[in-house]
């Protein structure tokens, strides 16, 4: 005779909630994207094969974690004040609160062609308002060809900066929101 475990009910109603929210759990608690999906469904309280019904990889699941850390920056991007010091700063931010996110979001983990069109519409609206701001700080149209160059320039600085910040390898003088606003006031 078997014993059955009625502890844990069979069907789980957000399962694919709770397999995001173990995921990310185990992004942030490892530091990074490295997990699986026998690891993410075991956190969750079901079966490793209970996490094919909501995500065909590991690269699906990750794609879709990633989605939510856009959603979070996006978030960030809109409350932050006007301008490239207010991208750059909560840009810097999210790295500095969110490492593992961040390197999952920018690293290449998954495809972007992983990610929902919601997703991508998410990540492309985050990047929209920095390409407002640079079109704003130069006083030109946001379509301009120079626009584009420069807010290219801008988050390649602030991407670099904060790779730098997390990887400690920024001098200490460089590392306060002054020395950021003057660098973006230079661009």
């Amino acid at each position: 005779m078997s014993i059955v475990n009625m502890s844990k009910p069979y069907h789980h109603g957000e399962l694919r909630n709770a397999l995001i929210a173990a995921g990310t759990a185990a992004l942030e608690e490892t530091g990074n994207a490295d997990i699986s999906l026998r690891e993410t469904a075991r956190r969750a309280g079901v079966s490793p094969t209970a996490t094919y019904r909501h995500f065909a990889s590991k690269e699906t699941l990750l794609a879709t974690i990633a989605g939510n850390g856009f959603v979070d920056l996006g978030q960030r991007f809109a409350e932050a004040e006007d301008g490239l010091a207010g991208f750059g700063r909560a840009y810097i931010g999210f790295a500095r609160d969110r490492p593992a996110m961040f390197q999952l979001m920018f690293g290449g983990a998954y495809s972007i062609g992983t990610l929902s069109e919601g997703e991508q519409k998410v990540g492309h609206n985050a990047y929209g308002v920095l390409i407002d701001a640079v079109a704003k700080h130069a006083e030109l149209p946001p379509d301009d060809p120079k626009v584009l160059r420069r807010a290219v320039r801008v988050w390649s600085l602030v991407h670099g900066y904060a790779m730098l910040l997390l990887d400690d390898r920024l001098p200490d003088a460089a590392q306060s929101d002054a020395f950021l606003t003057e660098m973006l006031s230079q661009n």
